[in-house]
């Protein structure tokens, strides 16, 4: 809703919403004019607005949204809002279970340095790369929410799927093929170009009979990856690597750590030169990348322990950014400060819960960021701490954000590496854990 908001400001429009939690972007939002109110009740929706957009974790029984219907506003949910948007560019969707913010940052960017002038909405929380741009360019690229199929009804001209995965399963039936399915027929009603991982065609290949595809990876590709290598610099984790790409042979390198990053910035690159054609000094389309907020992004400490925030927004990413602390800090003792998100995500994700968290060596359990859930939605953070199993590590069960942070400050004297991982508010705790604010 934040990209949107500052959208519509943009272009002009008095921009008002409001938000019952404290979030990143709140300043961001109100440094443009943007007004947010800290509650959600009846007095701050008038008959001088034209339109409320509300997003799907608002219930009908909303006080602002019942007293706009009732004023006889016109009342959208996001996706509408954002039809309406895009409808007069040629869209370039970013489709996915994982990956979809970190792949249409690099979109944005690639066809930016091709100029492009792509016009972009991306729904992560970021502070250091504009989540929204309004360009006179033929290009809209989107970050396409795939966590209901009604938000796949689009006919894009472009088209990056990511993954296959297992979240937002109980929207499509609980059936992974389900999801599968409404992101194949997003393929099908993709005009120009659909660009896969090659993961796809080996587990599914059957399923894209008629669709003409791209295909990313370490073999057997369209643009195959190789000689892969990450390393940090005391600030950043960088990869270099090697592409093999369907017209040219390159090196480069990102400011991000491993393939599937790598992987994410060969999507955009493949796409590109999907509409562009063979691109001159290819190497500067990855060196320009920005380093993203929220993926393995460091903070610095006085302190030996390094200090690592993630958004870790389900299982298969915790898994994967615990994997890369592990491979790149072999030496270092892992901590994982977990803030689970959503009652209900933890509940149909459980066993994959338990089993990504397995390489910790410290784990500090935070309770369930609901996200305007009820806790009678799934299972509570106390369930999830009895039922984790660490061979050789310790778990905690904090009692609140402040009570975790307390615990973690205990390991910021030895050699750790402190991992703040969850899509919630537990980024304030790298606040708690840096050297100075002002690097925040």
């Amino acid at each position: 809703m934040t990209p949107l908001a500052m959208y519509y400001r943009e272009l002009g429009y008095n921009v008002s919403g409001s938000d019952i939690a404290v979030f990143r972007m709140l300043n961001e939002l109100q440094q443009k004019g943007i007004v947010v109110n800290r509650s959600q009740i009846e007095s701050n929706i008038n008959a001088s607005i034209d339109e409320v957009v509300y997003s799907t974790a608002i219930l009908g029984t909303n006080q602002e949204l019942m007293k706009a219907k009732k004023l006889g506003i016109d009342c959208i949910d996001r996706i509408s809002a954002i039809r309406k948007i895009v409808q007069s560019k040629k869209l370039i969707s970013i489709s996915g279970s994982y990956g979809k913010s970190t792949t249409t940052v690099y979109a944005s960017s690639m066809f930016s340095t091709a100029n492009c002038k792509p016009s972009w909405l991306i729904g992560a929380d970021m502070l250091h790369y504009p989540c929204f741009k309004i360009s006179d360019g033929e290009y809209f690229i989107l970050e396409t929410d795939e966590s209901k199929p009604e938000y796949l009804q689009f006919s894009p001209e472009g088209l990056i799927v990511t993954n296959f995965g297992n979240d937002h399963l109980p929207n499509y039936g609980n059936k992974k093929i389900n999801l599968i399915n409404s992101l194949v027929n997003l393929m099908m009603k993709t005009k120009e170009s659909v660009v896969i991982p090659y993961e796809m065609i080996k587990n599914y290949k059957e399923l894209f009979n008629g669709i003409k595809y791209t295909t990313c990876g370490v073999e057997n590709c369209d643009y195959q990856i190789q000689d892969l290598k990450t390393e940090f610099n005391g600030v950043n984790l960088f990869t270099k690597f090697h592409v093999k790409g369907k017209y040219s042979e390159f090196d480069s390198q990102i400011k991000m750590p491993s393939l599937r990053n790598v992987l994410d910035a060969v999507f955009a690159f493949a796409l590109l030169e999907s509409f562009a054609g063979q691109l001159k000094n290819p190497s500067q389309y990855f060196t320009n990348l920005p380093v993203i907020d929220r993926r393995f992004q460091f903070y610095p400490s006085k302190h030996k322990a390094l200090i690592v925030d993630d958004e870790g927004d389900s299982p298969e990413v915790i898994k994967a950014v615990l994997a890369d602390a592990k491979k790149y800090f072999p030496n270092k003792k892992l901590v994982v400060l977990l803030q689970p998100h959503r009652y209900s995500r933890l509940k149909n994700l459980f066993a994959e819960y338990i089993e990504c968290v397995h390489k910790a060596d410290e784990l500090i359990i935070l309770p369930v960021y609901s996200a305007g859930e009820s806790d009678r939605k799934g299972v509570k953070s106390r369930v999830f701490f009895d039922s984790v199993n660490l061979s050789d590590g310790n778990k905690y069960l904090a009692k609140s954000l402040d009570h975790g942070v307390s615990i973690a400050k205990r390991f910021l004297d030895s050699d750790s590496i402190i991992l703040a991982l969850g899509p919630g508010d537990v980024w304030k705790a790298c606040k708690e854990l840096v050297i100075d604010e002002h690097w925040i």
